[in-house]
């Protein structure tokens, strides 16, 4: 069976080398990544919230339109490499690379805690209608609020 668009055998997809630094970034993915091929056995509790959030936050950061400074301020604030994230497009759009690299930086937003992304809407960086847009999850509305300074 062929790819339609580019005519490659679906079964033999090529292996990329995928940049997985920091450490600490991939291991929060990776137990979700663990959790979700086990099925959830011996999982625990599973927080959809941040699965939720993280989805949110994939799409304001691939959105030039909607927060063209996010990519910035995570990239100086965290010492990441920043790189050019091209075309506009739908985040499941992106190549593979495309697609861990803003996840990295998604994770690294939202990390262990949700100190970095309050500061992040506090300081207009993530905007909060943005980042509550086309949502009624109350992990959204209610988990992150906006302290006026």
């Amino acid at each position: 069976m062929n790819a339609w668009q580019c005519g490659n055998k679906l079964s033999e997809p090529s292996a990329e080398l995928l940049e997985l630094e920091p450490k600490a970034i991939f291991s929060l993915w990776n137990r979700v990544l663990g959790a979700i091929q086990r099925g959830f056995v011996n999982s625990g509790p599973v927080n959809y919230d941040r699965l939720i959030l993280l989805h949110q936050l994939c799409k304001i950061i691939s959105s030039k339109r909607f927060n063209p400074d996010i990519q910035r301020y995570i990239c100086d604030k965290s010492n990441l490499l920043y790189r050019i994230i091209t075309d506009n497009r739908y985040f499941e759009q992106y190549d593979v690379n495309e697609r861990h690299y803003i996840l990295k930086l998604a994770w690294w937003l939202i990390g262990n805690t949700p100190r970095k992304l309050e500061e992040s809407i506090n300081k207009k960086v993530v905007k909060s209608n943005y980042l509550y847009r086309d949502s009624s999850e109350p992990v959204l509305i209610n988990d992150f609020k906006v302290v006026d300074t």
